[in-house]
């Protein structure tokens, strides 16, 4: 005798892994949620000057639009050093290998109606301190957390105490 392709014992145990998978995937993202809910205005903060996230220069406009703007030319950049940073990729340090002009490290974004203002490195420390930060990607991923690791290491005073740990 022929038996159902799908019998109520088999049809349960799927049901009950597509349950378990579904629950996890919502408290893996609602735990995602909630920690950007906690962690990003703090650092927004931490990471600039003033109060405020970004600071209106045209007072008829109330709205900041970062993704419409120009790129400036500004002789306070760059912020770090990157030939003097020991966790930028060989690949990556453009003077260390060569390149003569440093004018591409002097440009930044302005948006229109807005000024984001520069980080303010002591307070991101002190944001950070005792936590966690993690990069998941790929190599886009890791520039961005050598840029990040150069630019905090600007407020450390014993730049030996910053080290990198592979493999936990």
């Amino acid at each position: 005798m022929l038996q159902p392709r799908f019998s109520r014992k088999t049809w349960g145990s799927r049901m009950f892994r597509a349950l378990i998978t579904i629950g996890s995937l919502f408290s893996f993202f609602l735990a995602i949620g909630c920690g950007y809910v906690y962690v990003l205005p703090n650092l927004t903060l931490a990471f600039h000057n003033n109060e405020s996230r970004f600071s209106n220069t045209n007072s008829s406009t109330s709205v900041c639009d970062v993704f419409d703007g120009n790129w400036v030319l500004d002789d306070s950049y760059p912020l770090y050093n990157a030939s003097e940073c020991p966790f930028v990729e060989q690949g990556f340090n453009c003077l260390a290998n060569g390149r003569m002009d440093d004018d591409y490290l002097k440009w930044r974004w302005r948006p229109k109606n807005c000024d984001i203002p520069k980080v303010n490195v002591q307070r991101a420390l002190e944001a950070l301190r005792n936590k966690r930060v993690v990069f998941v990607g790929d190599s886009m991923s890791r520039t961005q957390w050598e840029s990040l690791i150069c630019l905090l290491m600007t407020g450390v005073e014993d730049k030996g105490s910053v080290y990198e740990v592979n493999g936990t």
